[in-house]
């Protein structure tokens, strides 16, 4: 190859960086032969992820080579500095590798972690890991950890994924009083733990929830801008402070939960900015039976329709074509005066017939409301999230 035509070895330093960090690492690793000038440039990438990709699988699947290997020869041969680095491989179980892995990490003042651990047993962080100062993003999956009592925090970390995490009691609390910058909080499936408060949290943006909480509580001085959560059963008629700049929710409900339609009732009376609503109905085995009429519980509860006003947007997401479903419909489009369209998605194609004969004999107080049935999933949801 001539000097001339050599052209992908003269790219800017910085291209040439943004290319092998959207490669595979073992991808990354192969560019070394395209030129003299590139055999030592995926030492120096800033993102380092490795997955089920990096190692190769016999025809059943099983790796034929060892991850923790590759990640050693990796660590030791790189010579820049480490922005991302990403562990989510479901075969690794070696331990002690990682705890190595995240003490180098952090030596070399690292923006991002992410580790996903899939053993049966949740993996223990080393307190190293608190040692990461610049981090701006963490997400665990699968650990256990104790904060040391000297943590002085993530000052940098505007985002923080936790889901099956092992904490002590007010571990989270603890753990995001020293995050002054937090933004984006998932908290899903946290062992033991069904109450959170996320007081400390100023800035905090969005907020994803998901598991057996059964409260949650927020700042006084709250930025957030959307909310995704699996329906509790013991809110209170009203938040005892709104929600001024929500304007997304997501939740999972039991539309034959009294208890749950009245959390989203309330949150939707607490968020007078919220445009967009998306209902997800919970799986038949986790929903409530041997409930009483709901039309009733709607003609006992028909002065909460009032400050539902601003809602525009609702989507429903696999619809049975229950009484319970229904009703919920029935209220929403004859509460929500500026109700621009409302969204469903049945769960199969016998149900799409029962929701339009349904549909057509229900009042809608916004004029412009349009009513829009999507085809069923091509697979049907197990799980909320």
């Amino acid at each position: 190859m001539t000097q001339e035509s050599d052209r992908i070895s003269e790219l800017p330093k910085h291209i040439a960086e943004e290319i092998l960090s959207r490669l595979p690492i073992k991808q990354a690793g192969r560019t070394s032969v395209l030129s003299r000038k590139w055999r030592h440039k995926w030492r120096s990438i800033p993102r380092l992820v490795f997955d089920d990709q990096c190692t190769r699988k016999n025809v059943y699947g099983q790796p034929l080579q060892n991850l923790a290997k590759i990640i050693d020869r990796v660590l030791l041969l790189h010579t820049g500095p480490i922005q991302t680095f990403v562990l989510s491989d479901k075969g690794l179980s070696a331990t002690r590798d990682i705890d190595h892995w995240i003490l180098r990490l952090s030596e070399v003042s690292i923006k991002q972690i992410e580790l996903c651990i899939y053993a049966p047993q949740k993996y223990k962080l080393p307190s190293c890991l608190f040692n990461c100062r610049d981090l701006t993003r963490l997400k665990l999956y699968g650990c256990s950890a104790i904060i040391p009592s000297s943590f002085e925090g993530f000052k940098n970390l505007d985002t923080l994924y936790l889901e099956r995490v092992g904490l002590p009691p007010n571990g989270i609390e603890f753990l995001i009083s020293r995050c002054p910058l937090l933004k984006h909080l998932t908290l899903k499936n946290l062992e033991g733990i069904t109450r959170v408060s996320v007081e400390a949290a100023h800035n905090l943006e969005s907020l994803d929830v998901g598991g057996a909480f059964l409260d949650v509580a927020f700042s006084v001085r709250n930025h957030l801008e959307s909310v995704t959560y699996w329906a509790f059963e013991n809110f209170p008629p009203t938040l005892p402070r709104a929600l001024v700049h929500l304007n997304y929710l997501s939740t999972c409900i039991d539309f034959n939960s009294k208890e749950q339609i009245l959390t989203v009732i309330c949150l939707i009376r607490s968020s007078p900015q919220l445009r967009n609503a998306v209902f997800q109905n919970r799986p038949k085995k986790q929903q409530t039976t041997g409930i009483a009429k709901m039309a009733d519980f709607w003609k006992d509860h028909h002065h909460q329709s009032c400050c539902l006003e601003q809602l525009q947007v609702v989507s429903m997401r696999t619809i049975f074509g229950t009484e319970p479903e229904l009703e919920f419909m029935k209220f929403l489009l004859t509460s929500l005066l500026n109700l621009q369209k409302m969204i469903i998605r049945p769960n199969d194609r016998t149900v799409e017939v029962k929701l339009l004969r349904e549909l057509v004999r229900f009042r809608r107080v916004s004029a412009q409301a349009e009513v829009i049935i999507l085809n069923p999933p091509k697979s049907h949801c197990k799980s909320c999230y």
